[in-house]
């Protein structure tokens, strides 16, 4: 049995049986439980997935219980047809994907709203993420 990077289990000739079945049952624990941390499986840049816009906590226009920012899509890239992703870059849950209300403006433009109040701290207090990442692909 060969152990590959991050503790994978490739069978070899001869590797049968019980051998075998328990490397599968390894992978596939492997696979169910790994995070992309660099540890347990291979670190993933979201720069590696698409072009990437930080969008910080200021000049967001307060629209009632909502605020928002126009946001224009990048160079090549428009609105319907690129995927666009939203991640929280701050706070409790850094990294974690959300899902904003977006209002399309324009084929290359649209409007990101946001409650006011986005996750909760540890006194329970809603806080707002310092900033946003929008991941273009």
């Amino acid at each position: 049995m060969e152990t590959l990077n991050y503790g994978y289990k490739k069978p070899e000739n001869n590797d049968l049986g019980a051998a075998f079945w328990n490397a599968l049952s390894s992978n596939i624990e492997r696979l169910a439980n790994h995070s992309h941390d660099g540890v347990n499986s291979a670190t993933i840049d979201i720069s590696e997935t698409g072009v990437v816009e930080e969008l910080d906590n200021t000049d967001w226009t307060v629209d009632g219980n909502w605020k928002w920012k126009l946001v224009t899509f990048p160079s090549g890239y428009t609105y319907g047809v690129a995927d666009v992703k939203f991640f929280l870059g701050s706070g409790t849950y850094n990294g974690e994907r959300f899902f904003p209300k977006v209002a399309k403006m324009s084929s290359t433009s649209m409007k990101v709203y946001m409650p006011y109040t986005t996750e909760v701290d540890s006194s329970n207090q809603f806080t707002v993420p310092t900033t946003i990442s929008v991941v273009f692909s």
